[in-house]
């Protein structure tokens, strides 16, 4: 056996274990979170009290109470605008808002009630900057089409667009892992089984190592020392984190998709192939676009809630009259956010869980429906400390809000959009 071959043939056996230092290492350096999820809701609210609470920290009100099971993660910002400013396309804002809500850039009017991307979206900021592969969804039973399905941008006039199909974002991200998924299973295992025992690969090379011991002088006997001094360090650091790899869930690669076809399967498919996704680190910047601005959800069909018609023309557009109506649509909607946070909170992820690496923004580009003032803004995860409402009481633009997220990932940018020094929102910091 000569040293080339004993090398590669150590350092390949080593990589298998190497994963499970990962999430501990991370967490032990108070790194930035590894992963980005940005969930754009186009529901807003029938009034700004239905989903803020009017004093203190509680999420008690109608919208606000579906993400009561993750308050302690959760944090909401009262009074986040987006600039009026900027073409406006027909449509009584509907492109405006959609695509400046993560842009922060003025929209390009392109005639009739369609318009393009103005800047890149905080995903692509961040995703560019750190290296990292992202993915975007869209839950609407429609194909992305038009700018209204369609908030995310890599550029000026550049969409991302979504993926609407749930199969397709599984083909897309694990398809090529499916076929040697049981040999590299069982590795895994075969590592795990010999730290348990405190078992080295070296072990296994005994008489072939000390073979090329005896034929090593002088310098290269000493490299061949460090180099077994250091697997071993690595092996025994590697068991120490095995108490906490063996609670933590194995990344298996889930079944594909079926046939979602309704709004509420649409939504449970891509959150468990997300979910799945960030596990399985296939991905590490998520984007779903839930609905569409001025979508036209029948929510009768599975919630309890009684009118005729579609949510945008019969009940965002009658919120006085159908107020009731319009908190249990947007609380589904919320909701359905909160799961899958609750989702990323119960699953370990080295010393802590999926939540603690992963930061969520969640935002939706209506306050009230058509206006652009004090619209939504959730965020939960990485180093957000949850529990509270914040209230700036000051002229706050999302661009801030967005450059927040930016310095929370480790992206030190000065500002996003159309005011590149806006700088972040300190309240968000503290």
């Amino acid at each position: 056996m000569n040293r080339r071959r004993f090398v590669f043939g150590s350092l390949a056996s080593a990589a298998l274990f190497a994963p499970l230092l990962k999430g501990r290492r991370a967490a032990a350096a108070g790194e930035p979170p590894r992963r980005l999820f940005v969930w754009v809701c186009s529901g807003g609210y029938p009034y700004a009290e239905d989903f803020f609470p009017e004093s203190g920290d509680a999420f008690t009100t109608p919208i606000l109470r579906a993400l009561e099971p993750v308050r302690e993660q959760a944090l909401v910002v009262d009074g986040v605008d987006i600039r009026p400013t900027g073409p406006r396309p027909r449509g009584n804002d509907h492109i405006r808002s959609i695509g400046k809500v993560i842009t922060a850039r003025d929209v390009f009017d392109i005639g009739g009630d369609e318009g393009e991307p103005g800047g890149p979206s905080i995903d692509h900021v961040v995703a560019e900057h750190l290296g990292l592969r992202k993915t975007l969804v869209l839950v609407e039973q429609r194909q992305p089409r038009s700018m209204r399905e369609r908030p995310f941008a890599t550029g000026a006039r550049r969409f991302a667009t979504p993926v609407q199909s749930p199969a397709q974002v599984w083909e897309n991200l694990f398809r090529d892992l499916a076929a040697g998924a049981a040999d590299e299973q069982a590795a895994r295992e075969a590592t795990r089984a010999r730290l348990r025992a405190r078992q080295s690969i070296l072990d296994d090379l005994g008489g072939e190592l000390r073979r090329l011991r005896a034929e090593l002088v002088g310098v290269e006997h000493e490299k061949l020392d460090v180099l077994e001094d250091s697997l071993r360090r690595a092996e025994s650091s590697a068991a120490e984190d095995l108490a906490l790899a063996e609670a933590a869930p194995v990344c298996t690669i889930p079944d594909a998709p079926g046939d979602a076809r309704s709004i509420p399967q649409l939504s449970r498919a891509h959150f468990d192939v997300l979910h799945a996704a960030f596990l399985c680190d296939r991905t590490q910047v998520g984007g779903m676009m839930f609905g569409r601005s001025g979508y036209r959800w029948d929510y009768q069909n599975w919630i309890d809630v009684r009118f005729p018609g579609n949510a945008h023309d019969d009940v965002h557009h009658q919120a006085g009259s159908r107020r009731e109506t319009y908190q249990g649509m947007v609380h589904w909607d919320w909701g359905e956010l909160g799961g899958f946070i609750q989702r990323l909170r119960d699953t370990p992820d080295g010393s802590g869980s999926l939540l603690d690496s992963t930061l969520v923004l969640g935002i939706s580009h209506f306050g009230r429906h058509h206006h652009l003032e004090r619209i939504p803004v959730v965020l939960a995860g990485g180093p957000v400390r949850g529990g509270r409402v914040i209230r700036p009481g000051r002229t706050v633009y999302n661009d801030q809000v967005l450059t927040s997220v930016a310095h929370m990932m480790g992206v030190p940018i000065e500002g996003i959009g159309d005011d590149p020094a806006c700088g972040r929102l300190e309240e968000l910091h503290g």
